[in-house]
């Protein structure tokens, strides 16, 4: 095995060749500024290609991130090869986790480059597919509003196998609602976008930060409980891959996975609980309440409204991280949450989870800024950023928004006489996870010898 970087001598730097497929800035914005839809939000700035370690290091760990994410408009008219390829499910609407198996749908194979372009020319056409509409406001609210009963339903199986989720309400004449469905267009095209070439960045960053607190003093260790075969597995397999085989070795017993086997003491053991992205936080408040990650005692705030299913095996955590005193939970160590990206909500108030918990401390390469219409209500609710990647789609607002708009738009359309139907989703609305296929030889380097 010989992983791909050495940390001490290498500096990421973006690739400066053209693709095929790239969308031209000016060409994009035309097309979609001639159906109404604007794109405001600023360019993302301080990549890797203008920072050096120590300086990546620093802004994660005092500013708790390092950089701004690209939006998917500026991916697609970037100038970064994207020529990796990954799998998706064809389909008119939304899968949740990307999984085709039950529905024995045909399952795609595409370029980056091409499904982000795809993805532009999917919003470009439904944004024109709105304007087109002509419908009175009696029909248009007839048909809003049955669509806002279904995506309120409290039957939660029904909403994933339709791909649909919350929405927020656009009241009034149809020329507002076809306002609101634009609105929704212009935010999905400002999507913060995780692909190839950006995971790769941020795992870059995250690694150096790592390296920089252990650097620090030698007693200094670093516990990564909880990882599992998904997304976590997925980060730390992709941040281990900065390290030499040489350093690897070294850092055996310097970063642990099980926090019984810690040596340093108390005060310098930083234990992160590890993610792609903060949308909803489940996933890491299962990790962290999980009964044998060692967090919680669960008694505290029992899991009746969890499955078996979310309880992946986290193994076996003997020493308990927190206090529990009857008004609140107390750390015994220094814990934190690391993603390759968070939204900036997260990351200057930390991570709260209704009451069981509050402000744990955030840090990511990217800081992936609060949606335009985070305000509108229940289409994005506590998922204040509009997050996806490559690796996976995200759901309730990426994935599932796209399905609201494509029904909603398709329904006026029918109430006014016309046929219409958009395009089967774009390939990264629906991308299947692969994270069971993936190796992680550095991971197993590390933690076994």
């Amino acid at each position: 095995m010989s992983p791909n970087k050495n940390l001490q001598t290498s500096t990421l730097q973006p690739e400066n060749v053209v693709q095929d497929k790239r969308i031209g800035s000016r060409r994009l914005r035309s097309l979609l500024g001639r159906i109404g839809i604007g794109l405001n939000r600023p360019l993302s700035e301080g990549s890797a290609a203008n920072m050096d370690d120590s300086e990546t290091a620093s802004n994660i760990a005092e500013r708790h991130f390092a950089a701004e994410a690209p939006s998917l408009f500026e991916v697609a008219t970037d100038e970064i090869t994207r020529d990796s390829t990954f799998r998706y499910a064809e389909n008119e609407r939304y899968l949740y986790s990307g999984n085709p198996v039950a529905q024995d749908l045909k399952i795609g194979e595409s370029v980056e480059g091409d499904a982000v372009a795809g993805l532009m020319d999917w919003l470009t056409e439904a944004a024109s597919a709105i304007d087109g509409l002509t419908i009175d406001d009696v029909e248009a609210a007839k048909v809003t509003e049955q669509m806002l009963i279904e995506t309120a339903s409290p039957d939660s199986k029904s909403r994933l196998l339709q791909g649909i989720s919350g929405m927020d309400r656009p009241e009034g004449s149809a020329l507002e609602i076809k306002r609101w469905l634009k609105r929704k267009v212009e935010a999905l095209a400002q999507t913060s976008y995780l692909g190839e070439h950006e995971v790769k960045e941020a795992a870059h960053g995250l690694a150096v930060y790592w390296k920089a607190f252990l650097d620090e003093d030698p007693e200094n260790q670093i516990a990564i409980p909880g990882i599992d075969e998904k997304s976590s597995g997925f980060v730390l397999e992709k941040i281990l891959e900065n390290y030499s085989e040489d350093e690897l070795v070294r850092l055996r017993g310097r970063i642990i996975n099980k926090i019984k086997d810690k040596t340093a003491p108390d005060k310098k053991l930083k234990v992160v609980m590890l993610d792609d992205w903060l949308m909803s936080g489940d996933q890491v408040y299962v990790r962290m309440m999980h009964e044998n990650s060692g967090f919680f005692d669960t008694s505290r705030q029992p899991l009746t409204d969890l499955t078996e299913d979310d309880f992946d095996a986290l193994g076996d955590e003997s020493e308990p991280v927190v206090q529990k005193t009857p008004s609140k939970t107390t750390f015994l160590y220094d814990v934190e949450i690391n993603a390759l990206m968070s939204d900036e909500r997260r990351l200057t108030d930390g991570y709260t989870y209704g009451s069981a918990l509050v402000g744990v401390p955030v840090h990511a390469y990217y800081r992936a800024p609060e949606a335009f219409d985070a305000t509108d209500g229940r289409d994005l609710d506590r998922y204040t950023s509009r997050i996806s990647g490559l690796h996976s789609s995200v759901d309730h607002n990426f994935g599932q928004t796209m399905t609201n708009v494509a029904l909603l738009t398709e329904r006026l359309h029918q109430a006014s006489a016309s046929d219409y139907k958009l395009p089967k989703l774009p390939a990264l609305a629906n991308v299947i996870r692969g994270y069971k296929d993936y190796k992680h030889p550095h991971t197993v380097m590390l933690f076994e010898s």
